[in-house]
Protein backbone atom coordinates (compact mmCIF):
# COMPACT_ATOMS: atom_id res chain seq x y z
CA UNK A 1 0.00 0.00 0.00
CA UNK A 2 1.01 3.49 -0.72
CA UNK A 3 1.83 6.23 1.44
CA UNK A 4 -1.00 8.32 -0.02
CA UNK A 5 -3.76 5.50 0.20
CA UNK A 6 -2.27 4.83 3.74
CA UNK A 7 -2.71 8.63 4.69
CA UNK A 8 -6.40 8.40 2.53
CA UNK A 9 -7.15 5.23 4.90
CA UNK A 10 -6.91 6.74 8.18
CA UNK A 11 -8.79 9.90 7.35
CA UNK A 12 -11.57 7.66 6.26
CA UNK A 13 -10.88 5.79 9.29
CA UNK A 14 -10.70 9.40 11.88
CA UNK A 15 -13.97 10.33 10.22
CA UNK A 16 -16.06 7.47 10.97
CA UNK A 17 -14.13 7.29 14.46
CA UNK A 18 -15.00 11.02 15.11
CA UNK A 19 -18.67 10.23 13.72
CA UNK A 20 -18.62 7.89 16.91
CA UNK A 21 -16.98 9.78 19.59
CA UNK A 22 -19.30 12.52 18.40
CA UNK A 23 -22.65 10.52 18.93
CA UNK A 24 -21.47 9.05 21.96
CA UNK A 25 -20.88 12.94 23.79
CA UNK A 26 -24.46 14.13 22.61
CA UNK A 27 -25.75 12.86 25.32
CA UNK A 28 -23.17 12.97 27.93
CA UNK A 29 -23.60 16.43 27.31
CA UNK A 30 -27.12 16.51 27.90
CA UNK A 31 -26.69 14.80 30.97
CA UNK A 32 -24.24 17.15 32.19
CA UNK A 33 -26.64 19.96 31.41
CA UNK A 34 -28.92 18.24 34.18
CA UNK A 35 -26.18 17.51 36.40
CA UNK A 36 -25.49 20.76 36.77
CA UNK A 37 -28.91 22.07 36.86
CA UNK A 38 -29.21 19.84 39.97
CA UNK A 39 -25.95 21.23 41.26
CA UNK A 40 -25.03 17.64 41.63
CA UNK A 41 -20.97 18.06 42.00
CA UNK A 42 -20.15 14.17 42.24
CA UNK A 43 -22.33 13.42 38.55
CA UNK A 44 -20.46 16.57 36.44
CA UNK A 45 -16.88 15.23 38.01
CA UNK A 46 -17.99 11.53 36.80
CA UNK A 47 -19.39 12.74 33.33
CA UNK A 48 -16.23 15.30 32.58
CA UNK A 49 -14.29 12.13 33.11
CA UNK A 50 -16.17 10.25 30.63
CA UNK A 51 -15.92 13.28 28.43
CA UNK A 52 -12.24 13.26 28.62
CA UNK A 53 -10.92 10.42 26.98
CA UNK A 54 -13.43 11.06 23.38
CA UNK A 55 -12.58 14.89 23.58
CA UNK A 56 -8.79 14.02 23.40
CA UNK A 57 -9.36 11.23 21.09
CA UNK A 58 -10.70 13.98 18.91
CA UNK A 59 -8.34 16.54 19.20
CA UNK A 60 -5.87 14.00 18.62
CA UNK A 61 -7.43 13.16 15.20
CA UNK A 62 -8.04 16.42 14.37
CA UNK A 63 -4.13 17.33 14.72
CA UNK A 64 -3.53 14.15 12.44
CA UNK A 65 -6.21 15.24 10.07
CA UNK A 66 -3.87 18.81 9.73
CA UNK A 67 -0.72 17.06 9.38
CA UNK A 68 -2.20 15.09 6.77
CA UNK A 69 -3.59 17.88 5.12
CA UNK A 70 -0.17 19.68 5.38
CA UNK A 71 1.64 16.52 3.64
CA UNK A 72 -0.74 16.58 0.87
CA UNK A 73 -0.10 20.20 -0.12
CA UNK A 74 -3.41 21.16 1.37
CA UNK A 75 -4.69 23.48 3.63
CA UNK A 76 -5.87 22.66 7.12
CA UNK A 77 -9.49 23.87 6.37
CA UNK A 78 -12.64 23.08 5.12
CA UNK A 79 -11.30 23.37 1.61
CA UNK A 80 -8.19 21.59 2.07
CA UNK A 81 -10.76 18.98 3.63
CA UNK A 82 -12.83 19.31 0.07
CA UNK A 83 -9.88 18.90 -1.74
CA UNK A 84 -8.86 15.82 -0.18
CA UNK A 85 -11.99 13.79 -0.59
CA UNK A 86 -12.63 14.59 -4.19
CA UNK A 87 -9.05 12.41 -3.84
CA UNK A 88 -11.20 9.24 -3.03
CA UNK A 89 -12.73 7.02 -5.91
CA UNK A 90 -16.31 7.77 -6.58
CA UNK A 91 -18.20 5.34 -4.16
CA UNK A 92 -16.03 6.23 -1.71
CA UNK A 93 -15.57 9.78 -1.96
CA UNK A 94 -19.58 10.21 -1.51
CA UNK A 95 -19.62 8.34 1.47
CA UNK A 96 -17.10 10.44 3.19
CA UNK A 97 -18.43 13.49 1.99
CA UNK A 98 -21.95 12.49 3.57
CA UNK A 99 -19.85 11.21 6.87
CA UNK A 100 -17.44 14.62 6.51
CA UNK A 101 -20.94 16.40 6.80
CA UNK A 102 -22.75 14.57 9.17
CA UNK A 103 -19.36 15.36 11.76
CA UNK A 104 -19.70 19.00 10.81
CA UNK A 105 -23.79 18.74 12.16
CA UNK A 106 -23.20 16.53 15.36
CA UNK A 107 -19.83 18.80 16.25
CA UNK A 108 -22.10 21.59 16.14
CA UNK A 109 -24.56 20.45 18.08
CA UNK A 110 -21.98 19.16 20.77
CA UNK A 111 -20.29 22.79 20.80
CA UNK A 112 -24.18 24.33 21.09
CA UNK A 113 -24.73 21.86 24.05
CA UNK A 114 -21.32 22.68 25.91
CA UNK A 115 -22.10 26.39 25.05
CA UNK A 116 -25.38 26.06 27.20
CA UNK A 117 -23.73 24.08 29.60
CA UNK A 118 -20.94 26.94 29.86
CA UNK A 119 -23.33 29.75 30.14
CA UNK A 120 -24.70 27.84 32.86
CA UNK A 121 -21.37 27.43 34.67
CA UNK A 122 -20.62 31.06 34.64
CA UNK A 123 -24.40 31.69 35.89
CA UNK A 124 -23.90 29.26 38.85
CA UNK A 125 -20.58 31.47 39.18
CA UNK A 126 -22.09 34.64 39.78
CA UNK A 127 -24.92 33.83 42.15
CA UNK A 128 -22.09 32.34 44.12
CA UNK A 129 -19.96 35.68 43.55
CA UNK A 130 -23.02 38.05 44.70
CA UNK A 131 -23.84 35.40 47.40
CA UNK A 132 -19.86 35.50 48.13
CA UNK A 133 -19.67 39.29 48.51
CA UNK A 134 -22.89 40.57 49.09
CA UNK A 135 -23.22 42.25 45.96
CA UNK A 136 -25.95 44.47 45.45
CA UNK A 137 -26.85 44.16 49.36
CA UNK A 138 -26.30 46.71 52.41
CA UNK A 139 -24.55 43.94 54.25
CA UNK A 140 -23.56 40.49 52.87
CA UNK A 141 -25.04 37.28 54.56
CA UNK A 142 -21.58 35.97 54.63
CA UNK A 143 -19.38 38.25 55.16
CA UNK A 144 -17.35 38.50 58.37
CA UNK A 145 -20.13 39.26 61.15
CA UNK A 146 -18.30 41.38 64.50
CA UNK A 147 -20.05 39.50 66.87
Amino acid sequence: MSQKAKLLAMVENDIASDLEAFSQMLPLLDQLHERLLAHDGAGIEALNQRLDPWLAAIAERDARRSKILTAFGLAADASGMARLLSAYPAPRRDTLARQWQQLGEIALQCRQRNERNGRLLAMHNEILSQLLTGAGQDAAVYDQQGY
